[in-house]
């Protein structure tokens, strides 16, 4: 601070201000900026895995959980195919006399079992096909939907603080 009545030369200093407050609180500015970047990067990086995991359930994930009652289907239908055909051959090795009543009731349960079986089989892959895959659609399509929002959030929040520092 100049003393009181004394003369100062144009582009002198009257009075210099502390700035340390300033410079502090640029500082802790600054970090609060380079938090908001880190966050918006986190919530980038959870996007781009939401949109991965989404490929990764209907290319991968998915087709693997398919094949398998897929399979259990074609070996249903293939059992109960044969089982027809064998209790096609009880009856007329019956009526012959080769047979007796109790082994052609024996290949109507294997009939009937080769067809519980084949119903499972349907049921399960139709499940999975119409509901499972429907639902796990949804939920991966919600994460995106969220990991998106966020995003958005990030970035405005991010904008406001950078805004801030200027």
């Amino acid at each position: 601070v100049a003393a009181e009545g004394s003369f100062v030369q144009p582009g002198g200093v009257l009075v210099e201000l502390d700035s340390s407050l300033l410079s502090e609180e640029e500082t802790a500015q600054r970090i609060v900026v380079a938090t908001r970047e880190s966050q918006v990067s986190q919530a980038e990086n959870n996007y781009e895995a939401a949109i991965i995991a989404r490929q990764e359930y209907l290319e991968g994930l998915y087709v693997a959980q398919e094949s398998g009652p897929v399979s259990a289907l074609f070996v249903a239908e293939r059992t109960r195919i044969s089982a027809t055909d064998a209790l096609q051959s009880a009856k007329a090795l019956h009526l012959e006399g080769i047979f007796t009543s109790l082994q052609v009731q024996a290949a109507y349960d294997c009939l009937e079992d080769a067809t519980n079986r084949f119903d499972a089989a349907d049921t399960a892959l139709n499940t999975l096909r119409n509901l499972t895959r429907r639902k796990e659609l949804a939920l991966l399509d919600a994460n995106i939907a969220s990991a998106d929002a966020n995003v958005q959030a990030q970035r405005k929040s991010l904008r406001l603080e950078q805004e801030r520092l200027q």
